[in-house]
C-alpha cells in the first residue's frame, strides 16, 4: 500500500479536525456559531458505541450489506460498472470502521472483480489516518492483486481532484456517511449532498460516478421504522455527542440532565435524534468567552436526522445538487433499502 496521503498541510489541524455533527450541536446549544474547533468523535467511548451499532443487523446503516452480498440484487449495479470504458477507481468517502468495509465494500468489490476480471483500485478517504489505513489494508488483504491507497482528510473540505490515472471514479457513500453529515434544520437538510455536490464532483473528477444507499419507511406501518433505533448502542452513539462536549468543552455541561429522544415524522419522512432537557439549569461555557446558556426543562436539542426517501426523491436530489443522472438502482423491499448508481452529466 502507498503511504497515507494527507490532504491538509497542517498536521495539527488534521489531528484536531472538528466533527461537523458536534459543531452543529454546539451551534444549537449556544444559539450562535461559536467557531470552536472540536476533535473528531473518533474517541474511545464513541468508537465502542459505533462498533456495537455496526453489529446490530437491523440498523438502517447496516442493511446495505444485504444488498451488496446478494448477487441477484447487486448485479444490476455491477453490470453497469462493467460497461465503463476502463476499470474504475473506487473511492470510499468516510469508510470509518473496518467492520463496515468488510460487510459492505469488500463484497461489492469482489463481485465486481468476479464479473469483470479486472483489477480493483480502491481509495479509503477518511478524517482519521488510522481508519483510512486500516480500511485500505483490509481491502488489500481480502482482494489479492488490488491496488489501494489511504487518504486522510475531510472530503467535504478537500479542494483538489483525486489522481486516478485517467480512470473513471466511483464514489461510495454508505449509510453511515449520510448519518454523520451536518443535519440540523438551521444549516442543511439534505445531508452530504446539500451545498456540497460541487465539492464531491470536483473531488471525483470529470468522469465521476456515485454509489450510495437510501432508505424508506414501510408503507403499511411507517412507525416501525423506529424499531432498529431503539437499542442501547444507537442511543449511546447519539448520546456520546453530549459526552464529548462535556469532556472537551465544558465540564459543567452535564449530559445526565438530558435524555435521548428518537422520533419519526411521517410528513417529513425523517427520523430525528434529540436531547430533551429533564432538569432546568444554566451553564457557563468558560472556554467560549464565558457564554451562558439556560436549558429549560422539556426543551429539545436537535442532534441529527435520518431521511427516508424514495428512488424518485433521491434522483431529484442528485440532479439538483450534482447534475447526476441515475444509471442503475437496486432495491430490497424487505429491508426498505436501495442502492443508486449515478453519473455526472455536464
Amino acid at each position: 500500500m502507498n503511504a497515507v496521503l494527507k490532504t491538509d498541510r497542517d498536521d495539527d489541524h488534521i489531528s484536531n479536525q472538528q466533527s461537523d455533527l458536534i459543531a452543529d450541536t454546539m451551534y444549537l446549544i449556544l444559539g450562535k456559531s461559536s467557531g470552536h474547533m472540536l476533535p473528531h468523535s473518533y474517541d474511545s467511548v464513541g468508537m465502542k458505541f459505533w462498533e456495537a451499532a455496526v453489529d446490530h443487523p437491523l440498523l438502517p446503516a447496516n442493511k446495505e450489506s444485504r444488498l451488496v452480498s446478494d448477487p441477484d440484487i447487486i448485479k444490476r449495479i455491477v453490470n453497469q460498472l462493467a460497461r465503463l470504458k476502463s476499470s474504475p477507481a473506487f473511492v470510499e468517502l468516510g469508510p470509518g470502521l473496518p467492520q463496515s468495509v468488510l460487510r459492505k465494500t469488500i463484497p461489492l468489490l469482489k463481485h465486481f472483480q468476479a464479473v469483470t476480471g479486472k483489477q480493483v483500485e480502491y481509495y479509503a478517504f477518511d478524517v482519521s489516518s488510522e481508519a483510512a489505513t486500516e480500511c485500505a489494508e483490509l481491502v488489500e488483504r481480502e482482494i489479492p492483486g488490488s491496488k489501494v491507497s489511504a487518504i486522510q482528510g475531510n472530503f467535504l473540505h478537500y479542494n483538489g481532484k483525486l489522481k486516478t490515472e485517467g480512470r473513471p471514479s466511483v464514489g461510495i457513500m454508505w449509510g453511515g456517511t449520510w448519518l454523520n453529515a451536518p443535519t440540523h434544520p438551521g444549516m442543511r437538510d439534505d445531508f452530504v449532498l446539500a451545498g456540497n455536490g460541487d465539492k464531491i464532483s470536483r473531488l471525483l473528477g470529470d468522469d465521476a460516478h456515485l454509489l450510495q444507499t437510501y432508505y424508506w419507511a414501510p408503507s403499511r406501518n411507517p412507525n416501525s421504522v423506529l424499531e432498529p433505533y431503539r437499542t442501547d448502542a444507537v442511543r449511546g452513539l447519539i448520546g456520546n455527542i453530549l459526552q464529548v462536549i462535556h469532556d472537551r468543552v465544558e465540564k459543567d455541561f452535564d449530559p445526565s440532565k438530558f435524555r435521548i429522544v428518537i422520533s419519526y415524522n411521517e410528513d417529513l419522512q425523517r427520523v430525528s435524534y434529540e436531547a430533551e432537557c429533564t432538569q432546568g439549569h444554566s451553564v457557563r461555557f468558560k472556554k467560549l468567552d464565558n457564554f451562558s446558556r439556560v436549558f429549560h426543562k422539556g426543551e429539545r436539542l436537535h442532534l441529527a436526522s435520518s431521511h427516508k426517501r424514495t428512488t424518485m426523491q433521491i434522483g431529484d436530489l442528485l440532479k439538483r445538487q450534482m447534475s447526476h443522472d441515475i444509471l442503475a438502482n437496486a432495491e430490497d423491499e424487505k429491508a426498505c433499502t436501495g442502492l443508486i448508481l449515478s453519473h455526472h452529466s455536464p
